[in-house]
Formats: structure tokens, C-alpha cells, sequence
């Protein structure tokens, strides 16, 4: 069976991040970025039969990098001697999961 949205939840963002489970509308936030990481995969690969766990994995790694993003807004995720360190728009190692069922829907 293809992965379905509604797989992932906070729990496994929380634990994957290594981040207590927020509450109220922080909760609500974090459920929103699940939604639009689980939308942006449907959208943009195949997620066909055989790879539910690949593609749950990359899901939960880019919502928890997504939530833990807000805490850069601008985009900059520490400072160095050699001038700031930006977040990249994809992950590579997640870039990597999805790569056997990269498609456009």
C-alpha cells in the first residue's frame, strides 16, 4: 500500500527531533507543518507500494526540521567565523529517501 497521509504524528516529529510534544496552538503548528510536509510529498512523488517506511521517515525528518526552522526565521541557523550558516531548502539525506520515488504526480 502507497503511504497515505495521516501516517505521521507529533509523537514521532517530537521523538525524531528529540523535542518535548508542544501543546495547544504550538501543537496545532507543528500538526500544520506535518499536513503541508505530508501535501508537498503527495504533490511532488510517487509514492507508490514498497516504499511507506522510506517515505514516513522523510516526512518526519522534514517536519522536524521544518518546525524546528521557525526558531530561524530568516533562515540562518548559527553564526561562524566564517559568517553565518544557512538552512538549506532540502535536506539531503532526506532528498536521498525520497530519490527511488521522485516523480511528478
Amino acid at each position: 500500500m502507497a503511504y497515505t497521509s495521516g501516517t505521521v504524528n507529533a509523537d514521532d516529529v517530537a521523538q525524531w527531533g528529540a523535542f518535548t510534544v508542544p501543546q495547544g496552538e504550538d501543537l496545532d503548528a507543528l500538526n500544520f507543518v506535518i499536513d503541508s510536509v505530508e501535501e508537498f510529498v503527495q504533490r511532488f512523488y510517487v509514492t507508490s507500494d514498497g516504499y511507506e517506511d522510506t517515505v514516513t521517515l522523510a516526512v518526519i525528518m522534514q517536519a522536524s526540521r521544518l518546525w524546528k526552522r521557525r526558531q530561524s526565521i530568516d533562515g540562518v541557523a548559527a553564526i561562524s567565523d566564517f559568517g553565518p550558516i544557512r538552512v538549506t531548502r532540502m535536506d539531503h539525506d532526506i532528498a536521498n529517501l525520497l530519490e527511488p520515488v521522485w516523480a511528478f504526480a
